[in-house]
């Protein structure tokens, strides 16, 4: 079976059609905050690129996050609508979990981030064990000089986050490394493709109807109440 993954959780479009865990056709593209005016003709030159049609999709899985909250609530919608047009069930992805399952590390410990604004970033720490991250802390909303003081030496750091806390990173005095790449390189598409089947095989898959963003910390709509 086939399956669609969809990213908008930042500032990069990623969408990936997979089988098996393994991503047979995919792109990953800088759209700023602008995924709801691309996403439709993306998705349908990629499609046609490779000669695939939507109706070859068995199920479609997005990216819940965390994430920019625009950005999330603009994935939900899209999947959902084409999950009710097709008769589709769903996957629910977090995003850190699908950015540490995209690498393939050395490195004992992984740190994906995301970028939170607010001088925050969204975070986890997982642990390689078996060739797999394992998660080893709560999804986090905390200021990256902080977060620094409670990794482990030798964690490995990529995302967003770490795109738009660089030079803090490199100042550290703490042994650790960075993964300056990752964005640019499409590698999160695996990460998407691998966590969506796995959820699949586990039973996972959900109505559409239950999809619902993440946020780690509550929306600022939330807050201001």
């Amino acid at each position: 079976m086939m399956y669609l993954c969809l990213d908008t959780s930042g500032s990069y479009l990623n969408i990936a059609v997979c089988r098996g865990g393994e991503v047979l056709a995919g792109l990953s593209r800088e759209a700023g905050s602008g995924h709801s005016e691309i996403l439709t003709n993306e998705l349908g030159s990629l499609l046609k690129g490779h000669d695939l049609k939507l109706s070859d999709i068995g199920l479609l899985a997005v990216a819940t996050g965390p994430g920019s909250f625009t950005g999330l609530r603009v994935g939900i919608a899209f999947v959902k609508g084409l999950a009710a047009g097709l008769k589709l069930p769903t996957i629910s992805l977090n995003t850190l979990d699908a950015m540490a399952c995209s690498q393939e590390s050395k490195e004992e410990y992984l740190s994906p981030m995301l970028d939170a604004k607010k001088k925050e970033i969204y975070t986890a720490l997982y642990k390689m064990e078996n060739g797999h991250p394992v998660r080893k802390s709560e999804y986090l909303s905390i200021a990256p000089d902080k977060w620094i003081d409670m990794l482990p030496e030798d964690a490995l750091l990529f995302g967003s986050g770490e795109a738009n806390y660089r030079e803090l990173f490199r100042s550290s005095i703490k042994k650790i490394h960075r993964d300056e790449n990752f964005l640019p390189s499409g590698r999160i598409l695996k990460g998407m493709a691998g966590s969506a089947y796995r959820l699949y095989q586990e039973g996972q898959a959900v109505d559409p109807n239950q999809l619902d963003a993440f946020y780690v910390r509550p929306a600022d709509a939330i807050i201001k109440k």
